[in-house]
């Protein structure tokens, strides 16, 4: 069983068996929101980065710095971050319009999926 095998099953539990009616509605929304397109595309898409950054992020921890090293090591990361920016996204029915879950649709401007995944998410990401 995985970790994530395990909060679900954790979630579940309390969403059946919570104290309190407002313990449970948190854990029911937790497991909808794990379970949503954009939950597994949010890990995807930070295993990748973490992958990219790790030995950048070794670099720096290091109690003795070569700043040369560290300085490649940033171009690196930038170059590669950039690369993985410039890609395409291939998710399918990228032209319907983005529905935000449990919110109301009156409230928000409308945009399509393509916008809210790469440009509210993909480049919020990775430019930070």
């Amino acid at each position: 069983m995985t970790r994530a095998d395990c909060i679900i099953d954790v979630h579940e539990f309390v969403k059946e068996y919570g104290i309190s009616l407002e313990q449970r509605a948190e854990a029911s929304h937790l497991l909808k929101s794990i379970h949503s397109f954009e939950f597994v595309f949010n890990l995807h898409l930070m295993r990748n980065i973490s992958g990219i950054t790790n030995e950048l992020s070794q670099a720096l921890q290091r109690s003795y710095q070569n700043i040369v090293n560290v300085i490649t090591l940033v171009r690196v990361c930038k170059k590669r971050l950039q690369i993985m920016r410039n890609d395409d996204i291939n998710i399918p029915n990228m032209e319907d319009a983005f529905i935000t879950q449990g919110r109301l649709k009156h409230k928000f401007q409308k945009v399509l999926n393509l916008h809210h995944f790469q440009v509210e998410l993909f480049y919020q990401v990775i430019d930070r």
